[in-house]
């Protein structure tokens, strides 16, 4: 009693327990209504409204012409954007007819690059490669030539000279007898020293958004070529939040979830037995604004 008293002394003109909401009606429907969605959540028509929609593609790069004879791979490379939609497809043709992915052709697509490794092409896989990608809001497509020269199939006289046959007689007996451990190293092929032919472009993006640094690197066939990721002189370690890949002469690092402290000088760097080469951008992640709240105390 004497709490209520003293609540009463404060304010004699109000009853010390609220008995009544206080609240409008409208304000009262909106809680009731947040309380059914707690419930059973949104309708589905209202998650088809805020789903997010991303533009029509476009290739932003797009791949050379390519011959080549008969035992080479060949190898097709380019860029579309946008590189973060979850629902675009990318497909490759020839001559119109849909290439499926298998053994002998390699298909990739990620983070806006799309490639395909053909492996042991033969003449009759020349024609016109296309690449198509599509999203919900439109299609685009690239293409080149593709042109594999084969080998005569039956050669009844040898066509070599003297010296080239008693160069073959040598390998055959080579193939026999082994080679003799001082000659290992001489035969062994050396490749030229690294050397990048497209580099990437500064980024700068916003904390939250990912970041992606694409080049390529050749010798393309070199497999002691060595690809390394560094930041302001410092190297990058693959994981998690570093992706890293090199194959095919495309070097790649995709960074999720960046904050302000990964801005930097970013560096590519490349190198075989015969040298070094390295590529530069640099990358800017702008922090989010923090909130200050103030609140105000009334006496």
């Amino acid at each position: 009693m004497q709490r209520l008293d003293f609540l009463r002394e404060l304010d004699p003109g109000k009853e010390a327990i609220v008995r009544k909401s206080q609240l409008s009606k409208e304000m009262q429907a909106g809680i009731q209504s947040t309380l059914d969605l707690d419930e059973h959540g949104l309708p589905d028509t209202y998650v088809e409204a805020v789903e997010q929609t991303y533009p029509a593609p476009h290739f932003t790069m797009g791949f050379d012409d390519v011959t080549i004879n008969e035992g080479q791979d060949a190898h097709f490379t380019c860029k579309v954007e946008p590189i973060d939609d979850p629902k675009l497809e990318v497909q490759w043709l020839r001559n119109g007819a849909p290439i499926e992915a298998g053994s002998k052709y390699i298909l990739k697509s990620e983070f806006g690059i799309a490639s395909m490794h053909i492996k042991w092409p033969f003449p009759e896989d020349s024609g016109v490669i296309t690449c198509r990608a599509k999203n919900r809001s439109g299609a685009d497509e690239t293409q080149g030539n593709f042109v594999c020269h084969g080998k005569e199939a039956i050669v009844r006289k040898s066509q070599l000279s003297k010296e080239m046959q008693a160069g073959i007689q040598r390998t055959l007996e080579i193939d026999e007898h082994g080679l003799p451990d001082t000659h290992v190293e001489a035969v062994e092929q050396t490749y030229p020293a690294p050397h990048f032919t497209m580099g990437f472009d500064d980024v700068t993006i916003n904390e939250g958004q990912d970041a992606h640094f694409t080049c390529k690197v050749e010798p393309t066939d070199d497999p002691k070529l060595e690809v390394q990721w560094l930041r302001n002189g410092a190297p990058i370690e693959a994981g998690s939040k570093y992706i890293l890949k090199s194959e095919f002469g495309i070097a790649s690092m995709h960074i999720k979830w960046p904050f302000a402290e990964d801005s930097g000088v970013i560096m590519c760097r490349a190198k075989n037995r015969s040298g070094v080469d390295e590529t530069q951008g640099n990358f800017v992640c702008h922090g989010e604004l923090q909130l200050i709240l103030h609140v105000d105390l009334y006496g």
